[in-house]
């Protein structure tokens, strides 16, 4: 996840680009449509970390109609004045091609991500997708290796919470490439994680008013819904 003290880059996306995933030979080897909750699959979390104003709870992850529902309630929590939610894999990755479409909440403070994680906790290596409740117009795209973190944001031609749209990872031994509705967005060859990561979402409250704004109860409840997620090998 993006940290605060850095300068974003921002850039308005380019439409008409093809996926760089189209040159690859890839399988689907997972797809969930959310019938229900695959509990072989996915493991709710119950933790927080020093930016986030919520805590984790498994009471604010549901299955409804398809979708897959994160939510952050005015909810105390274990010292938290919020409680977030946050699922991941049990299964670990390395390489392959993420999809999630997804809406993010919308709300100042409210942060909905879709992202690659290393769980063990020797490396930070991480691959992100975030929305911030302050501007759902942007994107944030990060990735972190050996401690060292870089983002990048790209101005949207819609309200990302408004409608689903498709947002992809494809991740290789040689770059990582973020996408949106079949369109490469940005792309990078340098510092590629090379653990095998977690599939990860979370909502959650950002104590960065500057990145996030400030977080209003009065937004919340606040849901980031997943419609379906998709994950391909690539060999």
């Amino acid at each position: 996840m993006i940290s605060f003290g850095r300068l974003i880059l921002i850039v308005s996306l380019i439409s008409g680009t093809t996926y760089a995933q189209t040159r690859l030979e890839t399988k689907l080897i997972y797809e969930d449509y959310f019938a229900k909750l695959d509990k072989a699959f996915w493991k709710k979390s119950f933790h927080t970390f020093d930016n986030n104003l919520a805590q984790f709870s498994g009471k604010n992850i549901k299955v409804n109609d398809g979708r897959l529902i994160l939510s952050i309630t005015p909810t105390s929590l274990k010292g938290k004045r919020f409680s977030g939610a946050e699922i991941r894999s049990k299964e670990s990755f390395r390489y392959g091609r993420f999809v999630a479409r997804l809406k993010p909440a919308n709300g100042e403070g409210v942060v909905s991500a879709f992202f690659l994680y290393d769980t063990r906790g020797k490396t930070h290596e991480e691959i992100d997708i975030e929305f911030t409740g302050k501007n759902t117009n942007l994107i944030h795209f990060n990735k972190w290796v050996k401690e060292t973190e870089s983002p990048f944001s790209s101005h949207l031609n819609f309200d990302a919470s408004n409608t689903y749209h498709e947002y992809s990872i494809l991740w290789t031994p040689d770059y990582i490439c973020w996408e949106i509705d079949g369109k490469e967005v940005y792309k990078t060859s340098k510092d590629i994680p090379r653990r095998r990561m977690k599939l990860m979402f979370n909502i959650w409250a950002s104590k960065s008013n500057e990145w996030a704004g400030k977080l209003n109860p009065a937004v919340l409840p606040a849901s980031m819904e997943i419609d379906y997620i998709k994950i391909y090998s690539l060999y």
